[in-house]
């Protein structure tokens, strides 16, 4: 079962999915978190999450929060950025890889995600002054 923390605040978004998934509690275990605590990342590390709902809204109000501090402290987690003016949600997650050479780590860009729209080739290049 996965584990789901709603960063709450004052936010009626925020609030209104913890409701929502609290009526659903065969599908995760679910724990809302303040997103003003001074503890929170203690909390995450607590409670470890698999996923966490925090409202844009929010992360502009605290600078010294950033979503890749936590991503790079906990890079099991998925982070959905919500925003009330938009449908559009953000995912945010961090994923390891290792490499052995650029070409890996070309072929990971071609075949990872589909980040770029054409494919990549690693050219040498030589040194003039040898």
């Amino acid at each position: 079962m996965k584990k789901i923390a709603v960063f709450v605040g004052r936010s009626l978004l925020t609030q209104g999915l913890l409701a929502y998934l609290n009526s659903c509690p065969d599908k995760a275990d679910i724990c809302a978190l303040d997103i003003f605590s001074d503890n929170l990342l203690q909390q995450i590390k607590t409670i470890k999450p698999d996923v966490v709902f925090v409202e844009s809204h929010y992360l502009s109000q605290m600078p010294d929060f950033s979503l890749l501090a936590v991503l790079e402290l906990f890079p099991h987690l998925t982070i959905f950025e919500l925003n009330l003016d938009s449908p559009i949600i953000k995912i945010f997650h961090c994923e390891e890889r290792t490499m052995e050479n650029l070409q890996e780590l070309v072929s990971m860009i071609d075949t990872g995600n589909k980040l770029l729209p054409h494919s990549i080739s690693v050219r040498s290049i030589e040194n003039k002054n040898a």
